[in-house]
């Protein structure tokens, strides 16, 4: 799905420890961790994957949607922000939408 949909950017947020897959980004960058991007250690192009749709994913999407990106959520669970407090839950999913 990342290859089809090509982002300039992946964003991992697979949890307390990240893990990066070895997978091929566009123009030779590499994917990035959620703490990267969240300390500015790292920014992230126009077209982004983030990989992972639980709370630290859903976290990191909302924070990109504020700068306008086009963000694409791969999640291997039927739903997203499974693992967020409800009422969090709640008025995230609608600010995803």
């Amino acid at each position: 799905m990342i290859k089809v949909n090509k982002p300039d950017q992946v964003i991992l947020a697979t949890g307390s420890l990240p893990f990066i897959p070895n997978i091929e980004v566009k123009d030779n960058n590499t994917a990035i961790t959620a703490v990267d991007l969240l300390s500015s250690e790292k920014w992230v192009g126009s077209n982004v994957a983030v990989i992972g749709g639980g709370m630290v994913g859903c976290e990191v999407v909302d924070f990109l949607a504020e700068y306008g990106k086009n963000i694409t959520i791969f999640e291997m669970l039927d739903k997203i922000a499974t693992d967020m407090w409800v009422a969090i839950k709640i008025n995230r999913i609608k600010r995803l939408k």
